[in-house]
């Protein structure tokens, strides 16, 4: 496209969010990649390079850090697994021994019990409700949340939902 999706969502809603865009492609004369928004300003921000083998895109985790937990963002491609071993070994390299939360949420282009989902539940618990479909055209869930196996306790999920329609808006 040829506008800045994220900072263009954070100005629609009152540009008071910090947000954080790691790019992970070139693409239409821009840049194609992951973001993340936050209510809340102070963040050291980073990302994590996820190269993937010739004749597919590479792909990105968009990081941002507070003193207390950790939020991430990804898109990934569905059938290389191989993805999860690079976003977990920097993960645990980082905060492997912290009490801090880490989460990472994001379209995985996978069904809750597929390989790739199976490789991401042996360091992280899916916070998300699975059983419903989280994209119109298919029937399944493919976008998740997740916590990462460290030494925070695991978040209490209180409610799950996906979201279906947007009643307002425009661009």
């Amino acid at each position: 496209n040829n506008y800045f999706q994220l900072e263009t969502l954070v100005d629609a809603i009152g540009g008071k969010w910090q947000y954080h865009y790691a790019p992970a492609i070139k693409y239409r004369e821009g840049k194609y990649g992951t973001g993340v928004a936050v209510s809340r300003k102070g963040a050291e921000c980073y990302h994590i390079p996820i190269p993937t083998p010739e004749g597919s895109e590479d792909r990105v985790v968009a990081v941002m850090e507070y003193d207390d937990y950790v939020i991430a963002s990804t898109h990934l491609n569905g059938s290389q697994p191989d993805q999860i071993k690079i976003i977990t070994a920097a993960m645990k390299e980082r905060y492997g021994n912290s009490e801090k939360p880490v989460f990472l949420g994001g379209d995985m282009n996978a069904t809750p019990t597929s390989q790739m989902m199976n490789e991401f539940r042996k360091d992280w618990v899916v916070l998300s409700k699975t059983s419903d479909a989280t994209v119109f055209d298919r029937p399944v869930c493919i976008d998740y949340v997740l916590q990462f196996k460290n030494k925070a306790a695991i978040a209490k999920v209180t409610d799950s939902q996906v979201i279906t329609e947007a009643n307002a808006g425009s661009m």
